[in-house]
């Protein structure tokens, strides 16, 4: 049965507490009343319902250009196809009867295609992470609108708890003996794609941080493009074997889907030092177990 060793690869990430000081200058430039964690949370709590009907934890902006006849909202490709039209059906039916229109989801096939429907006034309302909000914003200051950040509703020591923030993580596979970045130089490194915040841009920085350039400090380095595809080849990985990656970077929420399909129960502590790639996590049956020490 398969398993993930894992490290948070930085501390966590609202999507206004984005990785670089660049990208902290365009939103500050944008939106000076966000950058803290506590004037999103009063704006949470002012769309008090509109949140809680979400459960989810990216970001809302609207577009300038709304569609007259239907109230559209855009989704990038990040959520479960099969579940999507179920799952928000009582957010249509909320958001049919507050603006009076009709409502519809769209989930987009491409980041690339979601942001260039939102620019182009096909998309009501869009959820962006940060960095797509960055790129969109900076390259259409006058069309992106910030409005709230939603949060996710999790439960954590038996207490429900809301979050505003997720984390990226950097993962092996727990039968490999990588128990440190130290332990991948020289091997092969996957990413998901450029645009992805968690499985590129945050671990990104903190490489830099560290002073380490992946392109010249791993073997090879791979865009898999899709979160799944990273953690699969994790999965498969053999000792000895020619496998597709030695390590990766992805999100929190996908390596957790990522167990569920490879072994049974979730463990109830993932406990790893925020800024300790040293210090990985192996998981097993009856939690998380520090395996290692940096």
């Amino acid at each position: 049965m398969q398993k993930f060793r894992y490290s948070k690869a930085m501390l966590k990430q609202s999507h206004f507490c984005t990785p670089s000081a660049q990208t902290k200058q365009h939103i500050k430039k944008y939106t000076d009343e966000i950058i803290t964690y506590n004037w999103i949370y009063r704006g949470e709590i002012k769309m008090k319902k509109f949140l809680l009907t979400m459960g989810l934890f990216l970001s809302i902006f609207y577009g300038t250009g709304f569609a007259q006849d239907t109230f559209v909202v855009g989704f990038p490709p990040f959520a479960n196809a099969e579940n999507f039209e179920e799952a928000f059906q009582p957010f249509t039916a909320y958001l049919s009867k507050t603006t009076g229109l009709p409502a519809k989801f769209v989930l987009f096939k491409s980041y690339e295609d979601f942001a260039n429907a939102f620019v182009s006034g096909e998309i009501s309302l869009g959820f962006f992470g940060a960095t797509l909000y960055v790129q969109t914003k900076d390259k259409h200051p006058d069309k992106v609108h910030y409005l709230a950040t939603c949060q996710k509703i999790a439960e954590y020591k038996k207490k429900k708890v809301r979050t505003h923030y997720y984390y990226s993580y950097f993962v092996v596979n727990a039968n490999s003996p990588y128990k440190s970045l130290k332990d991948l130089k020289g091997k092969k490194w996957g990413f998901v794609k450029k645009s992805s915040s968690s499985g590129y841009q945050y671990p990104m920085s903190h490489f830099a941080r560290k002073q380490i350039d992946p392109y010249k400090y791993f073997s090879e380095v791979k865009f898999l493009q899709k979160h799944p595809k990273v953690t699969d080849a994790l999965a498969e990985w053999k000792s000895g074997a020619d496998n597709i990656i030695d390590g990766g970077a992805s999100s929190d929420k996908n390596l957790w889907l990522a167990e569920k399909k490879t072994w049974q129960g979730l463990p109830e502590n993932r406990q790893s030092r925020p800024d300790s790639v040293s210090r990985p996590c192996c998981l097993s049956g009856s939690g998380a177990e520090q395996v290692a020490q940096g």
